[in-house]
């Protein structure tokens, strides 16, 4: 358990019995990690997706859920935001103010870990998202903007720990964090799941791919030392296998939500072929 980062690193080092063969990723590996895989002589990876996760936002059991979008939480937590071509300094202070549906009660919003593998994914799915379609900069400003929280109260930055997010949320009752689906499943008598474009964080929304905060669970396999470093092979067709990532297999038994069907089967194609990938450009 090396975290996503340092996990990308290792694995992209080299080629060799001294070098990682696969790892298993929350979030899909990007650009930069590629290309220092390519650098350093990996050549050939495949990406099989094994099963899924989702970004929740829960306040403490006892709290109304409140029925958030995603525009309402880039309006909410951007540090500056696009009006008529010009960028303001966000100032709501109330959830009432960035959508006149939601309580008038204070924006108190835990985000992920800067550290952590859920940031990112954050950053994509709530953030960039949501400010494509309004502002208008283009380039490295309009990136800047869409993917700046602010700092001036209402957001604030997470621990790395899910168990310490729940311990700050013991002691304030109000604020909205943001965690796992597979901790809030297993704590989901201690929390409210607040809704995210009118869908409820469950395992067949995300099954489905309705949810839309999605986390896919990747693993990535050096196809360099297959047939080389002795039942990799094999391994990668057992966590491939309905056993382990079935509804009920033993991989789905950690809290990872499973594919579906199709999902499945191209994961078992994907073992099989060990077509190589690439990140789109």
């Amino acid at each position: 358990m090396t975290g996503s980062a340092v996990g990308f690193d290792l694995f992209c080092a080299g080629v060799g019995f001294e070098h990682v063969d696969l790892i298993a990723s929350s979030r899909r590996m990007s650009a930069a990690e590629f290309a220092k895989c390519d650098r350093n002589g990996v050549t050939s990876i495949t990406e099989i997706e094994i099963g899924r996760d989702g970004l929740v936002l829960v306040s403490m059991a006892g709290r109304e859920a409140l029925q958030l979008s995603r525009e309402s939480l880039y309006a909410a937590l951007a540090r500056d935001l696009p009006h008529g071509g010009e960028v303001k300094r966000n100032a709501a202070l109330h959830w009432s103010e960035v959508d006149p549906r939601l309580p008038k009660q204070p924006i108190r919003f835990i985000g992920p870990s800067p550290r952590s593998s859920q940031m990112p994914d954050f950053l994509d799915l709530v953030m960039s998202a949501s400010c494509g379609a309004s502002a208008t900069l283009e380039g490295g400003p309009r990136d800047l903007l869409c993917r700046t929280l602010r700092q001036d109260g209402p957001y604030q930055e997470g621990p790395k720990s899910a168990s310490q997010v729940l311990e700050q949320l013991r002691s304030d009752r109000d604020a909205v964090a943001v965690l796992p689906y597979t901790f809030y499943a297993a704590h989901r008598d201690d929390l409210t799941a607040h809704t995210i474009d009118g869908i409820a964080p469950t395992g067949d929304s995300i099954t489905a791919g309705r949810y839309p905060l999605i986390e896919r669970v990747y693993v990535y396999v050096k196809n360099q030392h297959m047939g080389r470093v002795p039942g990799l092979q094999r391994l990668v067709y057992e966590f491939t296998s309905e056993r382990a990532i079935s509804p009920t297999g033993y991989v789905a038994a950690t809290g990872i939500v499973a594919l579906d069907d199709i999902g499945r089967n191209r994961a078992r194609d994907m073992a099989l072929s060990l077509q190589p990938w690439r990140p789109e450009p």
